[in-house]
């Protein structure tokens, strides 16, 4: 209700002057070519063509774990779910199919580089989502999800459940589950954000980090990383404050969007912030995983000039 209200508040950002695309994609084009070759040297030996066909994933994110610094943590996500899907919607737009062609392969490297497989499902939305408006895409999003859940639902009543754990257990069943565990074991030792980049102001009171902290209680498995979205990490943070302060900030967010001017071809990128407001840490979506850097963007360059 929240967003639903925000988002009739009205900003006139239409005056915002924007950047040229036929520009901005040559810069994209540079930016995601450069910044994709520390990521070959490091990732580059590890690389396993099965992961393309989901085989041996965990395989892949075992033999690479030890590989981890800034530039990694805080640019995979931003290259995945901001600056290559935006590299691929320009040039398809701009019909430049060569670097279209180039930034299908980049997002296909950096699925190969960890075996996350939202980054590959992220590819397929990208460009699903490209050819249809926004009321086509909710028919047919709703159509394929019923038709997928019959599927699913057949093949595991005969002990093949992959498909039904990994498109609809994980996304309609476990964030509701993580919900409840994160608010039973957060319920009065609250962290106040001392485990983002506040933690000058009171120290974090775990010596794991708290999504293995769910993962080792819950779960048994002290590898585990049980993230969940604005709701429980807003309760972990502050209680019932912390999940409105969550809630404010993200329908802020949506609010500025509401009030740009964005071509429907879009939607695929945008969809994948949403997704990734509900699994993973406000503040972490802002920062790390490129929502701010999406927000600069879509004034500065996606807002479309009305007439």
């Amino acid at each position: 209700m929240a967003v639903v209200y925000f988002s009739r508040v009205k900003i006139p950002l239409h005056k915002i002057p924007t950047v040229n695309k036929k520009q901005a994609l040559l810069i994209l084009f540079l930016l995601c070519s450069l910044g994709i070759i520390p990521y070959l040297i490091a990732y580059g030996p590890y690389i396993n063509l099965k992961n393309l066909l989901l085989i041996d994933v965990y395989e892949t994110r075992l033999n690479v774990r030890g590989i981890n610094n800034p530039y990694f943590g805080y640019t995979y996500s931003l290259y995945t779910k901001i600056l290559l899907p935006l590299l691929i919607v320009f040039a398809l737009e701009l019909k430049k199919w060569w670097i279209a062609i180039i930034g299908v392969l980049y997002v296909i490297l950096f699925y190969l580089f960890g075996a996350h497989k939202t980054v590959y499902l992220g590819l397929i939305v990208i460009l699903i989502f490209y050819r249809f408006t926004y009321l086509k895409t909710i028919i047919k999003l709703i159509k394929i999800s019923n038709i997928l859940i019959v599927i699913s639902a057949v093949l595991a009543f005969f002990k093949f459940d992959y498909l039904w754990i990994l498109l609809f257990r994980r996304v309609h069943f476990t964030p509701a589950i993580l919900d409840l565990q994160y608010l039973q074991f957060f319920e009065g030792k609250h962290t106040y954000w001392s485990q983002s980049f506040l933690n000058f102001i009171k120290d974090y009171p775990f010596e794991k980090p708290y999504t293995k902290l769910i993962g080792e209680y819950y779960f048994k498995n002290p590898d585990m990383n049980a993230n969940n979205g604005l709701i429980s990490e807003g309760f972990m943070n502050f209680g019932s404050i912390g999940v409105l302060v969550n809630i404010l900030i993200v329908s802020v967010y949506f609010m500025i969007l509401s009030n740009l001017n964005i071509k429907y071809r879009y939607f695929g990128i945008y969809l994948l912030v949403v997704l990734a407001f509900i699994s993973s840490s406000t503040l972490t979506v802002l920062l790390t995983h490129g929502a701010f850097a999406l927000l600069i963007l879509s004034i500065f360059l996606l807002n479309e000039k009305e007439g």
